[in-house]
């Protein structure tokens, strides 16, 4: 083949490659005597069809299959020759090919930069650790009551206060118009709880059974219909039924109710769990900690194609916020074009911290075992109860999934060893101090994340067949996704 270099510019390589119609008619000659030879059709002694009527029938197929299989071996063949290691796929625009003529197509691509030496020692990482207070477990545990506690039917002449379950059914307008979410029945408000519109149950305090009670509140800026985002919207709401709350003992004959033979075993199995969040806090704020030092430190030109697929990543995730009214008030006060750019950046810094891990995995030959396998094939497994068997089945008969299990293992690895070559200091504070430090993020909408775990990993780049280093399955914040770059 013939290789033409028509692009060097940053990152980004292109190509032309003319293969000679000789190389391609040799090929193509070879596969069709082979279809030849295994080719079974009416009226032919398997072997014994004629050429041309193997050209006839299997004639495109044959030169699709020739055209692919050769595009694919010269193409690893250019990028070995000239040892380019692509960042994802290389992009093939075939020019020219008919049979007797020379092939022609172009390559572009976008090759991996160099990471160069990362001094380690120069980051300073603080482990910041505590333990469950008192007060915090005596508090778990009544909230642990609360979410248990059985409701009653109020009495007839209760009135509704704050902590009552009511049934209504409500009717809003705003303008004199009907806007998603402006009509509910038989709908279930508890007084005074979370998840309520601001405002709009605390007019309902005071009435009874019957009672149809007329309010207006304001909309929140970042309410899911944004046709009614921050207006006025008047409601008439009737309320149906009313149940109070009926208080539970603390104690033995609780616990019991839970699973437990006593409230003292409560308390530990709280404790314990506290102090297992805790811990994981205390990683999540290293992690946080230590890439916000890498990605300051440590700067080197992306590759534009992984940062527009992370980007591509984060943006769903914003546009869904934005219709669930999940975006914080800072971004919701901001246009698409000031959102795109912020995103963009944390996309930037994902895909750095990504190859930063990457390039230490490989130097470090950080692999997974299959017992580490198999555990995290069985905790993902443990998700689905009733269907742990189909999950593992499904885990084993696909690879690339099996990848993405590897990926947070690998990540998990990587970052011990980076933090081990750290200054590492040591700090006790107060719980509620850690869980601060933890909550950091990077500004994607809270709906993208799993707010039951940290949040900060960079995801893994697989360059070409090796190791993929960091995925999504860890939960910690400022995730970048596991990218995998094959050759093509």
């Amino acid at each position: 083949m013939h290789v033409t270099e028509t692009l060097a510019e940053g990152l980004k390589r292109g190509f032309k490659v003319v293969v000679p119609a000789t190389d391609m008619g040799s090929r193509i000659s070879s596969r069709f005597e082979k279809v030849r030879g295994e080719a079974q059709l009416p009226g032919f002694r398997p072997g014994k069809v004629p050429l041309k009527v193997v050209k006839q029938r299997f004639g495109q197929s044959v030169l699709t299959e020739v055209l692919q299989g050769a595009v694919d071996e010269l193409t690893n063949r250019l990028l070995t020759e000239r040892n380019l290691k692509p960042a994802q796929t290389p992009k093939v625009e075939i020019k020219s090919f008919a049979e007797g003529k020379d092939l022609e197509y172009d390559v572009l691509l976008e090759i991996l930069p160099e990471i160069g030496a990362i001094d380690f020692s120069t980051i300073e990482v603080e482990r910041v650790t505590a333990e469950p207070a008192e007060e915090e477990i005596e508090d778990s545990l009544r909230r642990l009551a609360e979410d248990n506690r059985r409701w009653q039917p109020a009495a007839a002449d209760h009135v509704a206060g704050k902590g009552d379950l009511l049934v209504i059914d409500y009717l809003g307008r705003v303008d004199g118009k009907s806007f998603d979410g402006s009509d509910g029945t038989e709908v279930r408000v508890e007084i005074g709880a979370p998840g309520v519109l601001p405002g709009f149950a605390d007019p309902l305090i005071g009435h009874k059974v019957g009672d149809t009670v007329e309010t207006s509140i304001t909309l929140p800026e970042n309410y899911g219909d944004k046709a009614a985002a921050g207006k006025n919207a008047a409601f008439k709401v009737t309320i149906k039924q009313m149940q109070e709350p009926h208080a539970i003992a603390i104690d033995d004959e609780f616990a019991k109710t839970l699973g437990f033979d006593s409230l003292t075993a409560v308390r530990d199995a709280l404790k314990d769990q506290m102090r297992k969040d805790l811990e994981r806090m205390t990683r999540a704020h290293m992690k946080r900690t230590l890439f916000d030092q890498l990605a300051e430190r440590h700067m080197f030109p992306t590759p534009s194609g992984l940062v527009e697929q992370e980007f591509g990543q984060i943006w769903r995730q914003v546009e869904q916020a934005k219709k669930q009214g999940g975006l914080d008030a800072d971004d919701a006060k901001k246009s698409d074009d000031e959102l795109k750019a912020d995103y963009r950046k944390i996309a930037d810094r994902r895909v750095r911290l990504g190859l930063i891990l990457s390039e230490v995995g490989k130097q470090s030959e950080v692999s997974v075992t299959a017992e580490e396998l198999n555990r995290a094939m069985m905790d993902e497994a443990r998700r689905y109860p009733g269907e742990e068997r189909k999950v593992i089945e499904f885990y084993r008969n696909n690879p690339q999934a099996r990848i993405s299990l590897q990926a947070p293992i690998i990540e998990e690895k990587v970052v011990d060893i980076i933090l081990g070559k750290t200054k590492l200091t040591e700090r006790k504070a107060p719980a509620k101090e850690l869980m601060a430090l933890a909550q950091a993020g990077d500004g994607v909408p809270n709906v993208a994340h799993d707010h039951d775990h940290d949040h900060d990993h960079a995801h893994d780049h697989d360059h070409g067949h090796d190791h993929d280093h960091g995925h999504d399955h860890d939960h910690d914040h400022d995730h970048g996704h596991d990218h995998q770059h094959h050759n093509h």
